[in-house]
């Protein structure tokens, strides 16, 4: 299984950084490959929402439901998608750096 793994620093407060990236239909704003994300399903902090996300994948588009399977606010989000190809798993963590954060 690939694994992929990026950490970057935000200006935004642990809370703002959360409740942004947690929200999974903000994710054609942060994540180039994603056409667009919309939740389908519950509450976008709470587990069990579920999104239909469109992605470019191998030259063509790829839609997906992923669904929020953790959430511990504000510090991790888990969100998961499987399809007959792949399972995937986001995991999202946050801690505070002075008046910002980073993102794991």
């Amino acid at each position: 299984m690939a694994t992929y793994r990026a950490k970057f620093n935000s200006p935004m407060s642990v809370e703002e950084a959360f409740s942004f990236l947690a929200d999974f239909s903000n994710a054609p704003e942060w994540d180039a490959n994603t056409k667009s994300s919309d939740l389908i399903e519950g509450d976008p902090y709470e587990v069990g929402a579920q999104y239909r996300v469109v992605t470019a994948f191998a030259g063509r588009d790829l839609t997906l439901t992923y669904e929020t399977i953790e959430i511990d606010r504000p510090n991790r989000v888990v969100l998961r998608s499987g399809t007959g190809m792949a399972a995937i798993e986001d995991v999202m963590e946050f801690e505070a750096d002075g008046d910002g954060s980073i993102v794991s």
